[in-house]
C-alpha cells in the first residue's frame, strides 16, 4: 500500500511539472541610464532580459546583432534609436524593448551677451543661446541661475527669455552677470553669460 501510493504521488509530481508553463520572455536593455552621451563617449549596452533563448538587436543604420552586449558611438550629434527583440521556443511572438539615446557634442562653448540699458529704469529682457545642442530637444529645458545684482526676475517668456527688472530697493552695480542654460537632461547643457553694464 505505502508504494502504491509513493507511485501514485510521483507520477502525480510528473505530471504537474508537465503541466507548468515557462515564463514569458521579458525584454529588458541594461543599462536604463545614461540616456543621453557625448560623441566622444562610447556606451555599451547589454541584454538583461529574462525567460529568452534568442536575441537580436535592431541598429539605426539597418545592421543587427546577436551578441549579448553592444557599443554605440557616433561621430555627430543624433538621436539614436536601439531596439531589442527576444524570444524563446515556448512564445511565438517576439519581446521587443526600445532604447533612444542623444548622442551630443563633446564641445560646449559659452556665448557672452552685453547689454547696456539706456536708463537706470529699464527692463532687460535677455534670451539664451542655443549654439551646441538640439534647441527642438523634447526633453530640453531652459533655466537662469537668477537675477543679476540690481535687478529681479520679472518674468520667464518662451524660448528661454528672461525680463530682469532694476531692483529700486538696492544701489544698482556698475555691471553685474547672470547665466542662462539650455539642457538636456542634468549633465549636457548649453551655457550664456548675460552682462548688464548700468
Amino acid at each position: 500500500m505505502k508504494s502504491v501510493v509513493i507511485i501514485s504521488f510521483s507520477t502525480l509530481m510528473i505530471l504537474m511539472a508537465a503541466c507548468i508553463k515557462p515564463k514569458e520572455p521579458r525584454a529588458r536593455i541594461c543599462p536604463e541610464e545614461p540616456l543621453v552621451i557625448t560623441t566622444a563617449d562610447t556606451l555599451e549596452l547589454e541584454n538583461c532580459s529574462d525567460n529568452y533563448d534568442t536575441q537580436r538587436w535592431d541598429l539605426p543604420n539597418g545592421a543587427f546583432s546577436n551578441q549579448n552586449k553592444i557599443a554605440v558611438t557616433n561621430a555627430s550629434p543624433t538621436t539614436y534609436k536601439v531596439q531589442l527583440s527576444v524570444s524563446n521556443n515556448e512564445y511565438a511572438n517576439d519581446y521587443v524593448t526600445t532604447r533612444t539615446l542623444k548622442i551630443v557634442s563633446d564641445v560646449f562653448s559659452t556665448s557672452v551677451l552685453n547689454f547696456n540699458p539706456f536708463t537706470p529704469d529699464d527692463d532687460v529682457i535677455a534670451c539664451t543661446v542655443v549654439d551646441d545642442l538640439d534647441v527642438n530637444d523634447p526633453d530640453g529645458y531652459y533655466a537662469t541661475a537668477g537675477a543679476p545684482k540690481g535687478y529681479l526676475l520679472a518674468e520667464k517668456l518662451p524660448n528661454g527669455c528672461f525680463r530682469y527688472r532694476p531692483d529700486t530697493t538696492m544701489v544698482m552695480p556698475d555691471k553685474d552677470s547672470t547665466y542662462h542654460y539650455y539642457c538636456i537632461g542634468d549633465t549636457y547643457c548649453d551655457t550664456t553669460k548675460v552682462i548688464i553694464n548700468n
